[in-house]
């Protein structure tokens, strides 16, 4: 009987990014340069959602993180 039952998914904030930038890449789309302003984005696994004024314009896996020109596994806010 437990094996019948739909799985339960609760949703986790793990935090708010800004985004200040768009660059637009050839092959791949548009890149979104962002800033953190609270909590932790973890690359692998780190599902992210993009709305704006309300809107919901994206959402799935965050492809990569890199920090001022360089790779990194995570970034944290700096406030």
């Amino acid at each position: 009987m437990k094996g019948m039952l739909d799985p339960v998914y609760e949703e986790k904030v793990l935090g708010h990014a800004e985004v200040r930038q768009i660059f637009k890449a050839s092959g791949i789309g548009n890149i979104a340069g962002s800033y953190v302003l609270d909590g932790c984005f973890q690359r692998g696994g780190c599902k992210v959602r993009i709305s704006r004024e309300g809107t919901q314009i994206f959402e799935g896996n965050l492809a990569s993180l890199k920090a001022f020109q360089g790779r990194c596994e995570g970034s944290k806010s700096r406030i």
